[in-house]
């Protein structure tokens, strides 16, 4: 099987991870916009990391690791980019939210269950 019959799961998984990230580097243009520039920095790097994180731990440069392990990294920088959300706007109580909220957490960690058992080889 050929590397271009895949192209359609190789755009999947980078525009899957850019497209959960691009909402960073939105808000940290948004934060240089209103003149907070140390905010707008630290998303920005936030975005920029995530995007080479997405691709580096891209599973066909691992096809014999597990997937869910490969998706570990970039789930874990989208926690830090939406602790640095949460943190830059003052925090959960600032945001009128509370802690209950954070179960709506649990839907975007399916893809994990639905694909942690294979790799890209399989």
């Amino acid at each position: 099987m050929g590397t271009s019959e895949r192209f359609g799961e190789k755009l999947g998984w980078v525009g899957g991870w850019v497209g959960s990230f691009i909402w960073v580097a939105i808000l940290a243009t948004v934060f240089f916009f209103r003149g907070d520039h140390v905010q707008g920095a630290i998303g920005l790097l936030l975005a920029l990391v995530s995007f080479g994180i997405a691709i580096f731990f891209a599973p066909w440069r691992y096809p014999t690791t597990y997937i869910w392990k490969l998706m570990l990294v970039p789930y874990v920088m989208f926690f830090i980019a939406g602790g640095w959300a949460i943190n830059a706007y003052g925090g959960i109580e600032a945001l009128g939210l509370n802690w209950w909220n954070m179960l709506w957490i649990i839907p975007m960690l399916t893809p994990m269950g639905m694909l942690g058992g294979k790799t890209w080889k399989k």
